[in-house]
């Protein structure tokens, strides 16, 4: 088992990375191994999610240690495992932001077609040819696939 830290490669090393975002930068006294770092950020896919693993891991190895009092001179010791706690939440909540991807829906005709042929999706509430007086066509059925008379160019396939 290694462990590694080279400021110089902080922009491109994840394992450093994550030794900087969880304070682990002094090699000769190291929380966590190379190896088990790259394992998180395997794990989660990102630096952040990995970071946040990390934090969970050291929060659990400190949670053993407890609180002494004797003579009025005290050591809280369960503080660390408190702190790191509050990093892993603040990079799980990083990881859940930054790496979500949006999707924008209805944008293409293959995507349009796509949905309405999904038979276990919430019918429309509004359609085309919804206000049409009289009706041109009758009522159409909810989710039913446009017509010509709807919309040539939708309905005549591409």
């Amino acid at each position: 088992m290694t462990t590694t830290y080279v400021p110089a490669q902080l922009a491109t090393n994840k394992t450093y990375q994550v030794r900087f975002y969880i304070g682990d930068t002094d090699v000769a006294h190291a929380q966590l191994q190379d190896e088990e770092i790259a394992w998180a950020v395997s794990e989660r896919g990102n630096v952040w999610g990995g970071t946040a693993l990390c934090a969970l891991a050291l929060a659990a190895k400190y949670s053993r240690l407890t609180s002494i009092s004797a003579d009025g001179v005290s050591q809280a010791l369960n503080q660390k495992a408190t702190a790191f706690e509050l990093i892993a939440a603040m990079y799980a909540k990083k990881e859940a932001i930054y790496r979500a991807v949006p999707y924008i829906g209805g944008v293409s005709i293959a995507d349009m077609r796509s949905t309405l042929a999904n038979s276990d999706r919430v019918p429309d509430i509004f359609r085309l040819g919804l206000n049409d007086f009289p009706p041109s066509d009758g009522v159409a059925p909810v989710n039913a696939p446009p017509t010509a008379a709807d919309d040539p160019v939708f309905a005549g396939g591409l």
